[in-house]
């Protein structure tokens, strides 16, 4: 393969993600500070509370947790790059991190889905219902969320990477001994609901959170100058 073709598709991406990375920190963030990326992806039009689920009244936990591991990961990406665009991403990061720390404290989950008051609801066929909360039992919003703010903990509140650090864990755990339900528009019920396919997918699961496990629980990037100025 033409070498000159990887460099140019490296820098193409690089100018993407930059650009993408100012398009989020720009939008006005949703309640309690969660990320806003709202918009109809072929149009570019941003939802509104005509769109139902899609619109800015609700919350999507599972994308809250992975908005967090991205916007860490990148502000140590950035950190020699663009100190201040490092300093920017980490400032948005820190305010999400606390914003999904609450939640995670008050229920020991993340939902795939809130409404406007936060609370946990489940979206079956258009028809709305509060989600059940069976403690035991983990979801891939769990598996999401707890890579977010385990990865943000160790920046931002080290005291309680230890919290993050066992919700992983818990998350492995419960894969490992069929208490992981896949689907999060039906009630939080594994006994009820599982069948042959997410067996399945468990399985796979449970290699994928293997191999990235021993990474995540690396050393953390320094980012005691950024913060400090």
């Amino acid at each position: 393969m033409d070498n000159s073709w990887l460099e140019k598709a490296a820098s193409r991406y690089e100018i993407c993600n930059y650009k993408t990375l100012n398009w989020i920190l720009s939008r006005s963030p949703l309640i309690e500070g969660f990320l806003n990326t709202k918009v109809n992806s072929i149009t570019g039009i941003s939802y509104t509370n005509n769109s139902g689920t899609r619109g800015p009244k609700f919350i999507y936990g599972w994308i809250q947790g992975r908005g967090l591991e991205a916007l860490v990961t990148f502000a140590e990406y950035y950190k020699d790059k663009n100190y201040f665009f490092s300093k920017k991403i980490l400032k948005r990061a820190e305010i999400l991190y606390y914003s999904l720390k609450k939640l995670y404290f008050r229920d020991e989950h993340i939902f795939f889905l809130y409404d406007q008051d936060l609370k946990a609801i489940r979206n079956s066929n258009k028809v709305i219902n509060f989600q059940t909360n069976e403690k035991g039992i983990f979801t891939y919003s769990d598996a999401f969320a707890a890579k977010g703010l385990f990865a943000a903990s160790r920046i931002f509140e080290p005291s309680n990477s230890k919290f993050f650090e066992q919700y992983i864990f818990d998350i492995i755990n419960a894969v490992e001994n069929n208490f992981f339900q896949m689907d999060e528009t039906v009630e939080i019920n594994l006994k009820k609901y599982e069948n042959i396919s997410e067996k399945i997918l468990r399985k796979n699961l449970i290699d994928f959170l293997r191999e990235v496990t021993p990474i995540i629980l690396q050393s953390p990037p320094d980012f005691s100058k950024t913060l400090s100025v």
